[in-house]
C-alpha cells in the first residue's frame, strides 16, 4: 500500500501552499521516522527526498539520495533490474533538484520512447486571405504548395495539408519531425498551425501567427519500461511532466492530448501542469466535489498542485489540511 503522506507532503511543499509551520514540521518528522529508503517504492523514496530537502532536512536527504543511487541500474535507470519509465523520471527529478548529473538518465529516458499513433492524421494549416505559394523545407528537401481561395491546390484541394501529401508515410516509425513552413511571399497575416485528427476529434497542437514557422510533429510515447512495445498513458504523463519541469524537449504531446481518458482526474492535472491549457484546468474545476476534494488524497493533492492560483484551490487545500493526522501524516 502506498504511504499517501509521502506523496501528499511532497506535493504540498512543491506547490508552495501555505500550511502552518507546525503542520510541515510534523509531516517532515513523520517522513524521517517512517521512510524506509531500502524497501519503499522508488516513487515514495523520490517524493520523500524532495520533501525533506525542501523542509531542510539535509542529513536525511543525503541518506535518501545514497540509497536511491544504490538502487540505480548501471548508472541510468530505476529500479535495478527492471528499469521503469515512471520511476526513472521521478529519480531524474530528484537528481536535477539536487544539482546532480542527469545526462545519462535523460539519454535513457529519451531512448525509451516508442512510436505512438498509427491512426489519425496530422494536418498543417496555412491560412491566408490572399493566394500564393508556401515553401515547406524538411530533411534537406523542399516542396512548394499553392494556396488558392484559402485551400491548398494540391492534395485534394483541402483547406489543410495532410502531412502524407508532403511525403508518403511521413510519420511512420518517426518519433519527431520538423517542417519549416515559409509563406513569406504572401502579403499580410498568415496563420500556420499543426492539427491532429482522430475520428471526429481535432487537437490544435501548435499555432503561429507568422509568415514563417517551424512546425514540430511529435509522435512518441513511453511504455512502462524501455523494452515495452506499447504505450502506457500514466508512464508517458509522468515522464513528460518531469521533462517539462526540466525544460527538456517534449515529443509526446500528440499522444497525451488525443488519448486522455475523459474521467481521469490525475491525467487532466498532469496535462494542465505540462501545457497550462485552460481546457484541462476548466475540466478539473468542473469535476471538483462540493467538499473540495477530487476523490482520494493522492489525486486531490495533484489536482491541488495543478490548480495553484485558481480560487477553487482553496477548497481542496482546506480539505487536505483537515485530513492531516496529529502525527503529521495523511495516511488513509
Amino acid at each position: 500500500m502506498k504511504k499517501i503522506s509521502l506523496f501528499l507532503f511532497s506535493l504540498i511543499i512543491l506547490s508552495s501552499f501555505v500550511f502552518a509551520t507546525t503542520s510541515i514540521e510534523k509531516g517532515a518528522d513523520w517522513l524521517v521516522n517512517n521512510t524506509d529508503w531500502k524497501d519503499d517504492g522508488i516513487e515514495e523514496v523520490t517524493f520523500s527526498i524532495l520533501s525533506l530537502d525542501l523542509a531542510e532536512f539535509s542529513n536525511e536527504v543525503e541518506e535518501g539520495l545514497d540509497e536511491l543511487l544504490k538502487r540505480e541500474n548501471s548508472g541510468d535507470c530505476w529500479p535495478k533490474g527492471t528499469c521503469k519509465v515512471k520511476e526513472t523520471a521521478l529519480a531524474l527529478l530528484v537528481l536535477n533538484h539536487l544539482d546532480k548529473p542527469t545526462s545519462e538518465v535523460l539519454d535513457w529516458l529519451y531512448d525509451a520512447q516508442i512510436s505512438a499513433l498509427d491512426t489519425g492524421t496530422f494536418w498543417i494549416q496555412m491560412a491566408s486571405d490572399v493566394d500564393g505559394d508556401c515553401v515547406l523545407n524538411y530533411d534537406g528537401k523542399k516542396r512548394t504548395f499553392t494556396l488558392k481561395d484559402n485551400k491548398i491546390a494540391k492534395c485534394s484541394n483541402n483547406p489543410w495539408l495532410d502531412v502524407d501529401c508532403i511525403e508518403k508515410n511521413f510519420m511512420v516509425d518517426s518519433l519527431s519531425r520538423e517542417v519549416d513552413v515559409d509563406c513569406s511571399s504572401l502579403p499580410g497575416s498568415v496563420i500556420i498551425s499543426l492539427i491532429y485528427q482522430t475520428d471526429d476529434s481535432y487537437y490544435l497542437l501548435q499555432e503561429e501567427h507568422s509568415n514563417a514557422a517551424t512546425i514540430k510533429i511529435n509522435n512518441a510515447c513511453f511504455g512502462t519500461s524501455s523494452v515495452s512495445s506499447s504505450c502506457d498513458y500514466k508512464s508517458t504523463a509522468f515522464a513528460t511532466w518531469v521533462l517539462s519541469l526540466l525544460g527538456e524537449e517534449l515529443n509526446t504531446m500528440s499522444y497525451l492530448e488525443s488519448e486522455i481518458s475523459d474521467g481521469d482526474i490525475l491525467s487532466h492535472a498532469l496535462l494542465y501542469l505540462i501545457t497550462k491549457k485552460n481546457v484541462y484546468s476548466n475540466w478539473l474545476v468542473e469535476h471538483q466535489s462540493a467538499s473540495g476534494n477530487f476523490g482520494d488524497i493522492y489525486t486531490t493533492a495533484f489536482a491541488n498542485l495543478a490548480l495553484k492560483g485558481n480560487p477553487v484551490a482553496s477548497n481542496s487545500t482546506g480539505w487536505l489540511k483537515i485530513r492531516q493526522k496529529l502525527v503529521g501524516s495523511w495516511n488513509d
